[in-house]
């Protein structure tokens, strides 16, 4: 070997030592506190840090399962298909699967979940959406995962992820993963994950009108909305009944009661539901039908589920939160579920919230 080969030798090994020394030494320093606070101020979010450990959990993993919460709603549903297809998009060799209990009627026309049999994977990413506490969830075999994420807007209940992404702020989950989505340059977002997280934020806003909505959730779906879909079509889907359903939706203005203070409330039993043929998630979705009654800011929806009955309580103004909590429920301030397991116990909630309402209109006397 000639001097200038073993000098060329020589410079390589060097050149390997000092590029790996470089890679180590960027590894330290995105790793360290100091650079994760800068690249928080450079980004003006102060959630940064959680968003990366978040982004580095999804890149450190080949599989990925996005689970939802049972009695899924619109934003359980668009967010979890969402995010799986924002991942499938900008990872397209990693595995990603969204599961659940199945789509109600009402929400099939958003898409499909699939369908695995996940307690046969074993050290994958399970990322919960839209659910406070991991009872409320369907988790088939979370227990074989490495990590567990939980994302969510709902009042914290408990914190069962590995990490714990909550912003109450948010007026859905969906508008979440949209801003979790911009904050990553290599994340994408196309019209099909657009449109499932347009359904979602549309279902879970009451199309923009319900507490929570601020101006940056108008900037999220302003984002959404700049992709291909059929926003017509989706609205149109969201509003068709069948005639039984349109003839149920009468007969709860029709029968709607009020409590002494004006609380409005609906017990509909199973006798109901046989008549109008219709299922109880088909009648949980007309919680807000009571929702426009002048001077009955609190609107409650009874209905009778196998041994159960399943209570929809929403509010304006008024925080009913403590009041769900007090019933074997929970989530946001103005909108809760809850479940009695005693018909005697409607009248007692409904008293409750009554109590609540006489509260309220006596500091806020123009409600009466």
């Amino acid at each position: 070997m000639t001097i200038k080969d073993e000098i060329k030798n020589v410079t390589k090994k060097v050149s390997k030592i000092a590029t790996e020394k470089v890679k180590d030494g960027i590894t330290q320093l995105k790793t360290s506190e100091t650079y994760r606070d800068m690249d928080a101020k450079l980004h003006n979010d102060k959630y940064r840090n959680i968003k990366v450990d978040i982004y580095t959990e999804i890149k450190a993993h080949d599989t990925i399962v996005i689970y939802r919460h049972r009695r899924p709603d619109g934003d359980a549903i668009g967010t979890t298909l969402g995010l799986r297809d924002i991942l499938r998009q900008s990872f397209p060799d990693k595995k990603i699967y969204s599961v659940g209990d199945g789509i109600p009627e009402y929400l099939q026309f958003v898409g499909e979940e699939d369908q695995i049999d996940v307690k046969s994977l074993k050290g994958f990413l399970a990322i919960v959406v839209d659910t406070a506490n991991l009872d409320r969830a369907v988790v088939p075999g979370i227990e074989n995962a490495h990590k567990i994420i939980k994302i969510d807007h709902h009042i914290p209940v408990e914190q069962f992820g590995d990490i714990n992404y909550v912003r109450e702020n948010y007026a859905s989950c969906s508008l979440m993963i949209m801003d979790f989505a911009r904050s990553f340059s290599d994340l994408v977002v196309n019209a099909v994950a657009s449109r499932y997280l347009y359904i979602a934020t549309i279902t879970d806003t009451g199309r923009f009108k319900y507490a929570g909505v601020d101006s940056y959730a108008f900037v999220l779906a302003s984002e959404m909305v700049k992709k291909d879909f059929d926003i017509e079509k989706i609205y149109a889907s969201l509003d068709s009944k069948s005639r039984e359903l349109y003839m149920f939706k009468g007969y709860i203005i029709k029968n709607t009661k009020f409590s002494e203070n004006g609380v409005a409330y609906m017990h509909i039993t199973k006798k109901i539901i046989k008549k109008f043929n219709i299922s109880v998630t088909d009648a949980s979705g007309f919680i807000n039908i009571m929702d426009s009654v002048a001077g009955s800011p609190i609107w409650i929806l009874f209905i009778d589920n196998n041994d159960e009955i399943r209570v929809r309580l929403r509010s304006r103004m008024i925080a009913i939160d403590s009041l769900a909590n007090a019933y074997n429920g929970g989530g946001h301030a103005n909108a809760c579920g809850a479940t009695l397991y005693d018909k005697k116990d409607i009248a007692k909630l409904v008293g409750d919230a009554d109590k609540l309402l006489a509260s309220y209109k006596e500091k806020n006397p123009e409600l009466k």
